[in-house]
């Protein structure tokens, strides 16, 4: 028998899982009091479902409208009666809403949504849905999404049986980046009977275009395209969820009660981390760093200028500069000492904001990149292994040991590798340099400029809190394994000094 279950919207969606039960091989459609959207054609049975039913009128209404569109043989209504003589053919359990909830991050492409949701797929330790992916598994989406055949309910629909699995998973929240209009949203949360939270995430026009130039996806070619394609549905999202600016200063007002509720403080000091966490921001900036293509970007950041002073090459500026904006960040100060003009300014996320701060931070890469064609990320990567260090003493509130010390330290042992490699220099007796200007600035830099010293605070591993004051011996010593072996290290972190002094660091773009 040919069987079709028509959903009544939205509320019948919430007899989801006892339809699937019933008519595990029914055809599907959805119908509200205007439209239907599903299959048409003839059918031995129709099955109208409904969450609950008292008079029967909406059924009424459902009726005429699915008869424009769909010949049957017999007609049934489904659903939980309310009341004695509710007209309904087959009674069914009335629903009961989980305690879990579906957390919809939304927004157009290149708004940074996608960090912001693996940030608090991170920080509530719950697993992330990437819509796109998911949709791409079972459909051919075409140039940039295009090639989906079907309306969004269905769409939504066939992908249930995937988040019902993610869901059970959850212990809390089910969050899923990516969701394109609200029928969307309506079907997943009625469905699995867990109540949506939908935040859109937005920022500025210029903001989104660097980003789409900056990362390596292949239907960001097709940008305008993809735009006019999810427009409807996007800014029905917009008006009625919560909203934020990627690149907001602080956490605006219309996002405040959709953080409050998952209970996440996405803010550092008191300034909007669209990144939720440190440890995702700093993973979201290596990531857009390995990948973004050399570009001559306008950068706005001041310069730092000690490394073309040292080395005779401004370039290793836009480097320095990069780290220094994200390093900023994460150590929480809000003042910069420039040396050489002997001036105290603002840092530079702390006057923007973080987004801001980490857009420029790329872009400076891109910039070395077109100047020089050389990639540094593999030299970042190592500073990433030496800041994810200091983040990982931060939450643990562990003790600092020398080991930790020197894993931190490799930040600027790195960094000086890679110069020695590109400019020709000695790599190991550079490293040993950068070791103790790591040492120097800790003992002396920690309050430049009159800053905040947050060192404690953050609970970092810095040379005089973990080993002592004594740093210029450090310069003094003969081989990188004379230091390593005074400070006591261990067998990781010497394999972690041997691999940066004998890999290869400078590479061809």
């Amino acid at each position: 028998m040919k069987t079709l279950v028509v959903y009544v919207l939205k509320s019948g969606l919430k007899q989801y899982y006892n339809v699937r039960r019933l008519w595990p091989n029914a055809d599907v459609g959805f119908i509200d009091c205007d439209d239907y959207y599903g299959p048409t054609g003839y059918y031995d049975r129709v099955i109208l479902v409904d969450s609950t039913v008292v008079s029967g009128v909406t059924f009424a209404r459902a009726v005429q409208v699915l008869e424009r569109y769909v010949i049957y043989g017999e007609l049934l209504k489904a659903g939980a009666p309310l009341v004695e003589g509710a007209p309904v053919d087959i009674i069914l359990p009335r629903p009961a809403m989980s305690e879990k909830r579906t957390v919809f991050i939304t927004g157009f492409s290149a708004t940074g949504k996608t960090g912001l949701a693996r940030g608090l797929a991170q920080a509530l330790g719950e697993p992330l849905v990437k819509w796109g992916k998911l949709v791409a598994k079972h459909y051919n989406t075409g140039l940039y999404g295009e090639g989906v055949n079907v309306t969004d309910y269905e769409l939504a629909y066939s992908l249930l049986p995937e988040l019902e699995e993610k869901l059970r998973r959850a212990k809390r929240f089910l969050i899923i980046d990516g969701v394109k209009s609200p029928e969307q949203v309506i079907v997943i949360s009625y469905a699995l009977l867990a109540p949506a939270l939908t935040l859109f995430v937005d920022t500025r026009p210029e903001y989104r275009l660097q980003i789409a130039t900056m990362r390596r996806m292949p239907d960001d070619k097709y940008f305008k395209e993809r735009d006019r394609l999810f427009f409807e549905g996007l800014v029905t999202l917009r008006k009625v969820g919560y909203r934020v600016a990627m690149d907001s200063q602080v956490i605006p007002d219309t996002a405040i009660g959709f953080f409050k509720t998952l209970g996440v403080r996405p803010e550092i000091l008191d300034r909007f981390n669209p990144y939720i966490t440190k440890k995702n921001l700093l993973l979201n900036y290596y990531g857009m760093v390995k990948n973004v293509s050399p570009a001559d970007f306008e950068v706005k950041a001041p310069l730092l200028k000690g490394y073309s002073l040292r080395y005779g090459d401004e370039r290793l500026d836009y480097l320095a500069t990069s780290v220094r904006l994200i390093d900023d960040i994460l150590d929480e100060h809000t003042v910069r000492f420039e040396s050489e003009t002997g001036r105290v300014v603002p840092a530079y996320w702390y006057e923007n904001s973080i987004a801001e701060a980490v857009l420029e931070a790329v872009k400076l890469v891109a910039k070395f990149k077109a100047e020089t064609m050389i990639d540094p990320s593999r030299a970042i990567y190592y500073m990433v292994v030496g800041v994810m260090r200091e983040l990982e003493l931060e939450e643990s509130r562990r003790r600092p040991t020398p080991d930790d010390w020197l894993v931190s330290a490799v930040r600027e042992v790195a960094f000086r590798a890679f110069i020695a490699e590109w400019l020709g220099l000695d790599k190991e007796r550079e490293m040993i340099r950068g070791l103790r200007a790591q040492a120097k600035d800790d003992v002396l830099g920690r309050r430049k400029g009159g800053r905040e010293d947050t060192e404690e605070r953050l609970n970092r591993p810095t040379y005089d809190r973990v080993i002592g004051l004594d740093y210029k011996w450090i310069g003094k010593a003969e081989s990188l394994e004379d230091v390593l072996e005074r400070l006591g290290a261990s067998k990781g972190v010497r394999e972690l000094y041997n691999r940066i002094l004998s890999e290869k660091l400078v590479i061809k773009v």
